[in-house]
C-alpha cells in the first residue's frame, strides 16, 4: 500500500467535529474557518493546515500530524477566548472522529498557549492557540 496524505481527511474530521451548536453558539455567525477573513467579525476560530510526518506502524502506512486551532477574540479580557479554547478541547480531545481512507488512532490535546495579542480594526485582539497531535493509519 502506498502512503498518501491524510491532511484533507483530518481537516474534514476537524471541521465536522467543531461545526456543532456547542461551539458555534459561542462564535455567532463567524464560525470555524480555514482562512483569515479580510474584514473579520469576532470571535472566530481558524484551523491551520496540519504539518504531516510519516508514522508507519504494524505494517500499515500512517501519518502523524500537528493540528492548530487559532482562536481570535476582541472581547475585553481573555474570558471569551478561553471559553472557546475549552470548548475546542472538549470537542476534539480523545473523541472518535470519522476519517475517510484512514483509521484515526489518536487525536490528543497537547497544549494551549498565547499566540500574541495584536491590533485588528483598531481593537486589541486576543490570539490563543490550541495544539493537537493526530495519528492515523491508512485503510485504503
Amino acid at each position: 500500500m502506498s502512503g498518501k496524505s491524510a491532511v484533507v481527511d483530518v481537516l474534514t474530521a476537524t471541521f465536522t467535529a467543531l461545526n456543532v451548536a456547542g461551539l458555534t453558539s459561542l462564535l455567532g455567525t463567524t464560525g470555524v474557518r480555514n482562512n483569515a477573513p479580510d474584514d473579520p467579525a469576532f470571535p472566530y476560530v481558524r484551523i491551520e493546515v496540519p504539518d504531516e510526518e510519516r508514522w508507519d506502524t504494524f505494517g500499515k502506512a500512517g501519518k502523524e500530524q500537528i493540528v492548530w486551532a487559532h482562536v481570535f477574540s476582541q472581547y475585553r479580557g481573555d474570558t471569551e477566548a478561553v471559553d472557546i479554547v475549552s470548548k475546542v478541547i472538549e470537542l476534539l480531545n480523545e473523541v472518535a472522529h470519522s476519517v475517510s481512507s484512514h483509521a484515526l488512532a489518536r487525536f490528543d490535546f497537547e497544549r494551549h498557549f498565547q499566540g500574541g495579542d495584536e491590533l485588528i480594526q483598531g481593537k486589541r485582539t486576543t490570539h490563543r492557540i490550541v495544539q493537537f497531535r493526530v495519528n492515523v493509519q491508512q485503510t485504503s
